[in-house]
């Protein structure tokens, strides 16, 4: 869209990916009291949904990856440049630090918290806010 736009501004970098490898974010919330209260059947539906929905996520970015770096890097001569992974792993650290002091704060945070990294664990595999499953 930026690009669209004509808003790269005097940009001479591009970093990829973003600061998960994905360089998306998609959530989705149920809450505990509900998710109880459902039969396996019903669980593993949700579970393969919201999964799908991650995997879409994450191919719809890699296309459009595919489409916008010859252009940023042809058409503007903007050089493409990876996250290096110590700063992902230090942005990683210090985001899920944040998360975990803000989720002590109380009892409606921790209740968010642990919902959501339930949700992180089904559709990832990992609690950590900076992982990606990156699956093309």
């Amino acid at each position: 869209a930026a690009i669209a736009d004509g808003l790269i501004g005097t940009s001479q970098f591009w970093l990829a990916g973003g600061i998960t490898n994905g360089g998306h974010v998609l959530s989705f919330g149920l809450s505990r009291d509900v998710w109880e209260r459902l039969d396996d059947a019903d669980k593993a539906l949700i579970e393969t949904c919201t999964s799908e929905a991650f995997h879409q996520c994450v191919s719809e970015h890699a296309a459009h990856d595919r489409e916008v770096a010859p252009v940023l890097m042809s058409h503007r001569g903007i050089e493409r440049r990876q996250w290096q992974d110590e700063l992902r792993r230090a942005v990683s650290h210090a985001s899920t630090q944040i998360v975990e002091e803000i989720a002590e704060s109380s009892e409606k945070s921790r209740s968010l918290s642990e919902n959501y990294m339930f949700f992180r664990r089904s559709v990832t595999g990992s609690p950590e806010i900076g992982n990606s499953v990156g699956l093309v």
